[in-house]
């Protein structure tokens, strides 16, 4: 669900920020997904969610993956399973991982993965 301030699910595994379609993705392959408002966060958690979450992720799991809407890499309106494909590839195949190099990165889009 988007918000006025954004998504309100996080994937704990990866700590970023997720859409509806990406949750579901990241369920389907036992990612744990947890609601910003209906769900207990520890301090810790709170903590490593401010150090990685999104901008962290398009660093490192997402650094070579292809703009939104091209080569796999779903955009909003798209099925669930292109979102499903794309998760496995990303997180499971490391398709696009990259070292993170510390420096902010730009989004490509408005659906984080």
């Amino acid at each position: 669900t988007v918000k006025k301030f954004g998504f309100s699910t996080v994937c704990v595994k990866f700590m970023t920020f997720v859409c509806n379609n990406c949750k579901s993705s990241h369920q389907a392959i036992s990612h744990r997904c947890k609601s910003l408002t209906m769900s207990s966060w520890s301090d810790e958690e709170a903590a490593e969610l401010q150090h990685k979450g999104n901008d962290y992720c398009r660093r490192t799991w997402l650094k070579n993956a292809p703009p939104v809407g091209t080569g796999g890499r779903p955009k909003e309106g798209d099925p669930v399973d292109k979102f499903k494909q794309f998760v496995v590839d990303c997180y499971e195949r490391k398709r696009y991982y990259g070292e993170d190099d510390g420096q902010p990165s730009v989004p490509s889009a408005s659906v984080p993965q």
